[in-house]
């Protein structure tokens, strides 16, 4: 079979291997909700009002459904492990550059690669989850969606210490205006939002991001080690 292991693998190996797939799909599930919680921080970066940002979603949804469709097609032609390791680096350096952006067209473009680059993880990480327990697979496949539920219910609590600072300090103000209207003065009384001055060259709130980021490369690292590991075996076994 194509997807038959070339070498014997211990269950601690597979135990591993399983392990870095639930990192992989807890930080899918950060990295899928934080940019919730965030948006408003966001929008103000770039200066733009929240509905105006709200369509960077359906930009990833489609970027992650493009990405699915094109990992099953490539399934058995590409090394899944290292598949998953670039779809996760690609995510992480996508995900970690977004709140710079100061364009929203930019931002848009990078979401929808953010999302081609998770649909391949998503589909490649439920495959080689399949790969690794055959028909024992049942309660590994369990294990990743629940680090994915995991991951996205940890995100807005991860987010918050960094965008309270630009969202939730905002303070409300009344001015009292004085108005000429047919010689007399009528005064009234307005209510405005003074929002304080983001940090000058950095935005806080890209600390969230950040911090998701680094932990994405990590995991991206140790898929791409496993796949290195992976061939050198197998080519030490043909050479036995």
């Amino acid at each position: 079979m194509a997807n038959e292991n070339p070498y014997h693998e211990s269950k601690t190996r597979k135990y591993v291997k399983t392990a870095c797939l639930c990192l992989a799909f807890l930080s899918l599930g950060l990295i899928m909700a934080l940019p919730g919680p965030a948006l408003p921080t966001l929008a103000y970066n770039i200066g733009i009002e929240i509905d105006a940002i709200s369509f960077i979603f359906p930009s990833r949804a489609v970027g992650y459904l493009i990405g699915s469709i094109v990992s099953g097609v490539l399934h058995g032609k590409l090394d899944t492990y290292k598949m998953i390791g670039f779809s996760l680096m690609m995510t992480a350096i996508g995900f970690t550059s977004a709140p710079f952006f100061s364009s929203v067209i930019l931002l848009a473009i990078a979401m929808t690669s953010m999302g081609i680059s998770m649909g391949f993880l998503d589909t490649g990480g439920n495959v080689l989850c399949l790969e690794i327990w055959g028909d024992e697979s049942g309660p590994f496949m369990q294990a990743l969606h629940f680090s994915f539920a995991l991951g996205a219910t940890t995100a807005p609590f991860l987010a918050q210490p960094f965008i309270m600072e630009v969202v939730d300090t905002n303070t409300t103000t009344n001015m009292t205006t004085a108005a000429m209207i047919n010689n007399f003065t009528a005064v009234t009384e307005l209510s405005t939002t003074a929002v304080p001055p983001v940090r000058p060259g950095f935005p806080y709130v890209a600390w969230a991001f950040i911090i998701c980021g680094s932990l994405t490369i990590m995991i991206s690292i140790a898929f791409l080690y496993l796949s290195f590991s992976k061939r050198s075996k197998a080519a030490s076994k043909q050479e036995n």
